[in-house]
């Protein structure tokens, strides 16, 4: 029965704000892409997928005035923002949803290396592995992806940037594992959600359990919100 919960959450995700849960599936897809490069087993691939799909899950509880703001959000918007992982981790453990270190993305894929993340500002190797591997590739996405107050910058920036915050907010060995991957996967267009539930675990026969998801939830594409 836990992937049915997936697929509800998935779908909760996306009736919230398509924008988050998009960027949700491609963080997923780069988790596949980095395991690879780390050459992480099949059960330990699971995990890191499911998590990374599930790593902003908490965001449904954010109001949407504040989960869809298209400009600076004030310092009490910050706090409510900020309890997403928290969130996210008891949704998840209510539901019994996914194993320790799924939640454990879940619930710290905001910690920096330096100990200046949120939300309890671990550092160095108190931070679960998977969840520092998060952050590298949550970090790609959006700096890649158009946002709706803000245009996407280029991969070759987002590069740069990655690893000027190494030792800082990211662990080196996850930033140089991230440069790693093609850039043509980094930039993929086009990503099917069903292809990752595979990736997770899932039965091609249990695919039913996921048709109230709709045919566009299902392929996520980058999509532009400039107005250029």
């Amino acid at each position: 029965m836990r992937y049915i919960h997936i697929s509800e959450v998935l779908h909760d995700l996306s009736e919230k704000d398509k924008i988050t849960y998009e960027h949700s599936i491609r963080v997923g897809y780069l988790a596949k892409c980095i395991a690879k490069q780390l050459q992480l087993t099949k059960t330990q691939a699971s995990q890191l997928i499911m998590g990374c799909c599930l790593h902003d899950i908490g965001k449904i509880q954010i109001p949407t005035e504040i989960l869809t703001k298209d400009t600076q959000l004030t310092a009490y918007e910050w706090d409510v923002m900020r309890q997403h992982p928290i969130l996210g981790a008891e949704r998840l453990s209510l539901l019994q949803l996914g194993s320790r270190t799924v939640m454990d993305i879940v619930k710290y894929h905001h910690e920096q290396w330096n100990g200046e993340g949120y939300p309890s500002g671990l550092m160095w190797d108190n931070i679960p592995p998977f969840a520092r591997i998060c952050a590298v590739i949550d970090a790609l996405d959006r700096m890649i992806s158009d946002q709706p107050y803000r245009p996407a910058i280029t991969l070759e920036e987002a590069k740069a940037e990655l690893i000027r915050n190494t030792n800082s907010q990211f662990d080196k060995k996850y930033v140089a594992a991230c440069l790693q991957i093609p850039d043509e996967e980094l930039l993929r267009k086009e990503i099917d959600i069903l292809e990752l539930l595979k990736d997770m675990g899932v039965k091609e026969e249990q695919h039913d359990n996921f048709n109230f998801i709709s045919s566009d939830a299902k392929r996520v594409s980058r999509r532009s919100y400039s107005t250029n």
